[in-house]
């Protein structure tokens, strides 16, 4: 009926059934055929349920069901629980909640994908949350993501918190799909937001053992060191971060070998003003920065290259176990007792 909106009086509008009613056109008859079950012309309808969630425990909304008078609220049964089956659900209910009759979640926000942990039902009766729209509190994380990790899908402010203190927000988990309560989520043993922030990948495991800047360290070395992983010299002191890490560098004073090592982050390790690698060759020679008159660890003494007795104490400097030597740069095991003196 043109002039009615509700032809067959079943409390849902013509067009809306009509839309959801997926009719086809039986091609012996030419009549139309309702391949749902929803008719605009037909008024036994109405509590039918065609997306099978009463069966399924996925029926869409029926808030007005139980809607307190006094306060309305909806308040199911003491003893419901999310995906208990119902005995409602029907189009009529869709229809008025404007929820689709065909899909148990409307708004498709359920996670995992297509899990239905927040088909209809539990949006409207137990998370209050919005079946119509997957992003209830407008925070740019879908309400399944949120309760699926226990946020709160009706709480803006959450957005901007980081819970596991890997320097990624929830929201640039949500984007990145990682675990916002675990800071290492594909346990590579390298954080999340470390991944992130140089462009690797933080739900891949196998790339941890990558050398993106082919400088002989592996990721996850990268990341205990605080180094950049697709940056050779991340300090950009001529040395790469291989030679200040693990190379290190080998000092002979009076007979007695030291081995020490710079740091990747600070082109001048021993800050005396003078870069590791002095006249930027690459080359990590000893007598470019320690031997070179400077007092290099700040004890107003000067290491001399001859080795003899630079503090001036009466005791010659040749590191025996107990009598620290001075003016070696910081690091070094002084005293040839496997612990650096500084």
């Amino acid at each position: 009926d043109p002039t009615n909106p509700d032809t067959d009086g079943d409390g849902m509008n013509d067009g809306w059934e009509d839309h959801y009613g997926l009719r086809l056109i039986d091609e012996e008859t030419g009549d139309m055929e309702w391949i749902v079950k929803i008719d605009p012309t037909s008024n036994d309808d109405a509590y039918r349920d065609p997306d099978g969630d009463v069966v399924e425990t996925r029926w869409s909304l029926v808030r007005w069901l139980w809607i307190d008078p006094g306060t309305g609220v909806p308040e199911p049964p003491g003893d419901a629980t999310p995906n208990d089956p119902v005995s409602v659900g029907f189009n009529l209910h869709e229809f008025i909640m404007n929820t689709n009759p065909i899909e148990a979640d409307t708004d498709n926000d359920s996670y995992p994908i297509g899990a239905g942990t927040t088909n209809d039902f539990d949006e409207i009766i137990f998370h209050g949350t919005d079946p119509t729209d997957e992003d209830s509190d407008g925070d740019e994380m879908w309400d399944g993501w949120e309760i699926y990790y226990q946020l709160q899908a009706n709480n803006a402010s959450d957005r901007f918190g980081d819970e596991d203190e890997d320097r990624l927000v929830n929201y640039q988990e949500f984007l990145q799909d990682t675990h916002p309560h675990k800071n290492d989520t594909d346990d590579d043993l390298m954080w999340d937001g470390w991944e992130v922030e140089y462009g690797l990948q933080p739900k891949n495991p196998n790339d941890a053992n990558n050398d993106p800047d082919e400088d002989l360290l592996f990721n996850w070395q990268e990341f205990f060191n605080n180094t950049n992983p697709r940056d050779p010299d991340t300090d950009r002191d001529f040395l790469s971060d291989y030679q200040e890490i693990v190379v290190g560098w080998y000092v002979s004073i009076d007979g007695k070998s030291y081995h020490y090592f710079t740091d990747p982050n600070n082109p001048d390790s021993d800050q005396d003003d003078v870069y590791d690698d002095e006249d930027g060759d690459g080359n990590y020679d000893p007598n470019e920065e320690i031997l070179d008159g400077i007092d290099n660890d700040g004890d107003s003494v000067i290491l001399q290259n001859n080795g003899i007795d630079d503090d001036g104490d009466g005791v010659v400097d040749d590191g025996r176990p107990g009598i620290p030597a001075v003016g070696l740069p910081e690091g070094v095991d002084e005293e040839c007792d496997f612990n650096d003196y500084n």
